[in-house]
């Protein structure tokens, strides 16, 4: 299973307006056979997160495969 890391970002500025999207920024694949769990890799996803400075409330991971 596959975990996508989501970050909620400006994607464009126009006239003083900002836009804003989910944008995919990384992947989280299982290296091992026993991290094939859904906890597991979530919690890794998470990680990523965290090793990256996001805000709790700015990403989210989304299992994609």
């Amino acid at each position: 299973m596959i975990y996508t890391l989501f970050v909620w970002t400006v994607v464009a500025v126009s006239n003083g307006n900002t836009h804003h999207d989910w944008r995919p920024i990384a992947q989280v694949e299982p290296f091992y056979t026993s991290e094939r769990d859904n906890d597991t890799m979530l919690a890794k996803c998470a990680g990523v997160a965290r090793e990256l400075n996001i805000a709790r409330e700015r990403y989210r991971c989304i299992r994609t495969k």
